[in-house]
C-alpha cells in the first residue's frame, strides 16, 4: 500500500524517513504515493543541515532500494547533497561521497541552493 501523503507543515526527521522508507519495502509496492501524482510531493523530511526536503509520489521501489542499501553502507554519516537537476537549479538530492544519483528515487529540496554543498 502506498504511504499516506504528508504535509510540509509536519515534515519528519532523517531518521523516522529511513525507517519509514525500510518499513515501506516490506509493502511490495512499486511506488510511494499514488501514481496518479508523480510529480508531487509525498512525504516531507527535514535534512540535518535543517533543510525541507520533499520525496515525490513517483518514487519507485528499486529506487528505495538502492537508496537503503547506501544507508547500510555509510549509515548516518550518508550525505545528501543537491546536485543540478534537468531544469538547471540546485535541488536535486544525490548521495554519498560519490554524489550517487539514484534512479527513481526523487528526493528534493524544497528550495534550490545558490551553491552545491554537503547536507549531513
Amino acid at each position: 500500500m502506498s504511504l499516506a501523503k504528508m504535509s510540509a507543515k509536519t515534515p519528519m526527521n532523517r531518521l523516522h524517513f529511513d525507517e519509514k522508507l525500510r518499513h515501506w519495502l516490506t509493502e511490495k509496492e512499486d511506488r510511494i504515493g499514488d501514481t496518479k501524482y508523480g510529480g508531487t510531493a509525498w512525504l516531507w523530511v527535514v535534512s540535518r543541515s535543517g533543510e525541507l526536503c520533499h520525496l515525490n509520489a513517483g518514487t519507485k521501489q528499486s529506487g528505495v532500494k538502492q537508496y537503503i542499501a547506501l544507508l547500510d553502507v555509510m549509515g548516518e554519516a550518508l550525505e545528501w547533497v543537491p546536485v543540478q537537476s534537468a531544469k538547471g537549479s540546485l535541488k536535486k538530492l544525490a548521495f554519498g561521497p560519490d554524489l550517487e544519483v539514484i534512479p527513481g528515487f526523487y528526493l528534493y529540496l524544497k528550495k534550490p541552493r545558490v551553491a552545491a554543498a554537503v547536507m549531513p
